[in-house]
């Protein structure tokens, strides 16, 4: 078994010398080798197991083939093979000078007789795999094969997702789902809804999160626009009005204003947004500490973070935050978990994904009113709900990491939202923070948003810098 391993391992590290010669002499050998090891099982008194070795193997040989730069090409082109002519049946009298070889074009490739064998050998091990190793290995396989063959997996692809997803996630399985979208990206949306749904079970317990369906449809990426009421020049006085007579004395410990516009809002002319959101009570917070279950949750985080990034840049912000009701119901929970690890994470995601990307201003446009920035249709007051958690979180969580991502994840793009009266008095706070670093980045935040609104900013700024250089006149060393 020990001889039969190093052979196994031996072949793709051969193919990867010189994949032509490789094709055209070995290849046929080679894969009915291979697979024949990929489907025994080892004995039952064998501590050794072949398998994985043999899985990791087709799919390097399949990725030497393919290298270009080596000497390979299309492995589902026609193969060319050349083989040694037996010697009876060449005259006796010219068989000991020379050897003779006869070429033979086959117009079926040897990977495309028995790319079906292949890809139910993975199927039948995703299916019933009991180690880690094994699957570790398929997986691999899997991932190479379909960078090897192109759009020639593509048929493959949907049958075999499902099977990907029985472990759970992984980093293993992260890195396979990226180069299979990325080889075959007709598959790459089915993917992404898989995932998302994986994600959404993860973190909240469900699989039927409305959400789901609009945010990775199949007949369209993007959901019907709700056109917002241009503002009138009585709405735009009242809105100034109602600025202009905020200040710090009027806010309560829930951080929104007291004095209300007395003037009700016309509803009738507001056109609802629709935004569909899961019911409090089919979300299940993991508030476990157990180290498996963090690093579960962290990664399906990032991996959230990774696929709502892309689809957010992919979409614009003309296509409204579909992610927000999520990022409301189920992410928002996170930030109070036990483990800073997860609220790290999980503060992470909130401020990368709470707004759409470009959601600034255009070159040259000119706005009398922050509301007239572009929202990206979102709805304002679920944002301002998670903004305003995201912010009590730098005042008072016990980590200074997850205080100061929260800090550092709030960009450029909320700016129009931070500068408001309103949501100023915990970044205030924030400059007490015992950690320099804190104090640092929040102290960079308010300077750019002084730009904006340098009334409230400004003079508790001057505060700030009078009694820093008090600190620095009167702190002498004790020991002078």
């Amino acid at each position: 078994a020990l001889v039969r391993l190093e052979v196994i391992r031996l072949i793709p590290k051969l193919a990867t010398r010189c994949p032509g010669i490789y094709r055209r002499r070995y290849l046929d050998q080679s894969l009915t080798f291979l697979i024949e090891s990929a489907s025994s099982a080892p004995p039952p008194k064998s501590r050794v197991d072949v398998r994985p070795t043999a899985f990791s193997a087709i799919g390097q040989l399949a990725s030497a083939m393919r290298d270009e730069e080596a000497g390979g090409g299309d492995i589902m082109g026609p193969t060319v093979r050349i083989m040694k002519v037996n010697p009876s049946f060449i005259d006796e009298k010219k068989s000991d000078e020379i050897d003779h070889y006869f070429v033979e074009l086959d117009e079926i490739s040897d990977f495309n007789k028995r790319i079906n064998t292949i890809f139910g050998l993975i199927s039948e091990n995703l299916q019933s795999s009991n180690t880690s190793a094994l699957r570790l290995d398929v997986l691999g396989c899997f991932a190479n094969m379909v960078e090897a063959l192109g759009h020639h997996a593509a048929p493959y692809v949907p049958d075999l997702t499902e099977d990907m997803f029985r472990s759970g996630l992984s980093i293993p399985l992260i890195q396979c789902l990226h180069s299979i979208a990325a080889s075959v990206p007709s598959e790459q949306l089915t993917i992404e809804r898989r995932l998302f749904e994986e994600i959404s079970f993860c973190l909240g317990g469900t699989k039927a999160v409305d959400l789901t369906c609009d945010l990775f449809s199949l007949r369209t990426n993007t959901r019907p626009k709700a056109d917002l009421p241009k503002m009138t020049s009585d709405s735009r006085r009242m809105e100034k009005a109602a600025v202009s007579n905020l200040s710090l004395s009027s806010m309560n410990p829930n951080m929104r204003p007291k004095t209300i516009l007395s003037a009700e809002p016309d509803t009738q002319n507001i056109p609802s947004l629709n935004v569909v959101s899961p019911k409090s009570s089919d979300v299940l917070v993991n508030m476990s500490q157990k180290p498996e279950i963090v690093d579960k949750l962290a990664l399906s985080l990032l991996t959230l973070r990774t696929i709502g990034e892309s689809y957010m840049r992919a979409n614009g912000p003309n296509n409204g935050n579909l992610l927000l009701p999520f990022l409301r119901n189920v992410i928002c929970m996170y930030l109070e978990h036990p483990s800073s690890d997860v609220r790290r994470e999980a503060t992470i995601t909130c401020c990368l994904l709470l707004l759409p990307f470009e959601n600034g201003l255009k070159r040259g446009q000119n706005f009398n009113t922050l509301l007239d920035f572009n929202l990206g249709h979102v709805s304002t007051s679920l944002m301002e709900e998670v903004l305003q958690k995201l912010l009590r979180l730098a005042v008072s969580d016990l980590s200074p990491v997850v205080r100061l991502c929260v800090i550092r994840g709030l960009d450029s793009r909320y700016d129009p939202y931070l500068c408001q009266l309103y949501l100023l008095p915990p970044l205030f706070l924030v400059l007490e923070d015992e950690a320099l670093a804190v104090r640092a980045c929040v102290l960079q935040l308010l300077g750019r948003l002084s730009r904006l609104n340098p009334a409230p900013i400004l003079p508790s700024l001057r505060r700030v810098l009078m009694d820093l250089i008090i600190e620095l006149r009167c702190g002498g060393d004790n020991d002078g």
